[in-house]
């Protein structure tokens, strides 16, 4: 998971940090007009950490709080279904 905090890190000009690992879990802070371009880092850094012979899911969830968190994509910001 460093390679991953590592590549999303670099390119993310302050605009994200690593708050929480838990097992396969991250927890990142990021701002939220920064969204759009952080979180695509995120998914692509955690599919791409290693070479797998069987495909890995990312479910990214957003919001204020962890008690307040929703499922998002970039599909869904633009209102696209």
């Amino acid at each position: 998971m460093l390679a991953v905090e590592q590549e999303v890190l670099r390119g993310a000009g302050g605009d994200a940090r690593l708050l929480s690992q838990i097992h396969d879990e991250l927890v990142f802070a990021v701002r939220a007009e920064a969204l759009r371009e952080v979180v695509p880092r995120i998914v692509h850094a955690m599919t791409h950490a290693m070479s797998l012979l069987v495909p890995i899911g990312v479910h990214v969830k957003v919001g204020p709080s962890l008690g307040e968190l929703r499922e998002w994509s970039i599909d869904h910001d633009l209102g696209i279904q």
